[in-house]
């Protein structure tokens, strides 16, 4: 088994339907399109939704996490053989084979539909831990694109990185969110009581706490590489 790397790593993910590709200043608009079509319902349980958060933030924020020594942020998109199928139109060079497939000269950013972001953030390669957080887009959710992203992110983190706990903090009202990381196995540790406010909304929410820790892989790993379709999502 490869040694864990010495400092954080920021690899291309693929799996059966969606590219995730580390986010780039450059994808802020596109990213920023996709909080505005997706605003009533992120604006409910992200406080960043709920304010003037606007393009140029967005670069910002994507700038900040690039030179972050202890998180990483990948935007989530289709696979072009998706979204050309979905259009009728032919797919293009990331489409084809298997999550696998050989991509010896990757496009600079992935060509099919833009569905959301996912993050990875508190990463100690010392104490072997981190968290996960995500937001997929209104028109890309219940497709299980937020299932499958984790999944991948997950299966990386364990067996690339080495952690020994990946945790999760869920607003207690956020069904589909609970439901995402259910599916995936992780297990409810407890609740962090009025743990957050979002602007323009009466009251504190609280935080359902979820772990994944590393003897967990007994019981999910399978799962994790069913939904990815692949049990091995990065290269090299």
């Amino acid at each position: 088994m490869p040694a864990p790397p010495s400092k954080l790593e920021r690899p291309r993910l693929a799996t059966r339907r969606l590219i995730l590709a580390p986010l780039h200043p450059r994808d802020a608009g596109e990213v920023f399109a996709a909080i505005e079509e997706s605003r009533r319902v992120l604006r409910r349980w992200l406080p960043f939704a709920a304010t003037d958060f606007d393009v140029e933030k967005t670069r910002a924020f994507i700038r900040s996490t690039g030179r972050s020594r202890s998180s990483i942020a990948w935007g989530i998109w289709e696979r072009d053989a998706l979204a050309a199928a979905r259009s009728g139109q032919p797919g293009s060079g990331e489409s084809g084979g298997s999550p696998r497939g050989p991509r010896a000269r990757p496009r600079r950013r992935p060509a099919g539909r833009f569905c959301g972001t996912l993050g990875m953030h508190q990463i100690s390669l010392d104490q072997k831990v981190g968290t996960i957080g995500y937001w997929i887009r209104t028109p890309c959710t219940g497709q299980g694109h937020g299932t499958e992203a984790c999944a991948a992110v997950l299966l990386w983190a364990f067996s690339r990185l080495r952690l020994e706990r990946v945790a999760v903090e869920v607003a207690s009202g956020n069904a589909p969110s609970l439901r995402v990381v259910r599916k995936l196995g992780f297990v409810r540790e407890g609740v962090l009581r009025k743990a957050e406010s979002i602007p323009g909304r009466r009251g504190r929410y609280d935080w359902v706490v979820l772990s994944l820790v590393r003897s967990d892989l007994f019981r999910v790993r399978g799962k994790l590489r069913a939904y990815c379709g692949t049990a091995r999502p990065w290269q090299g």
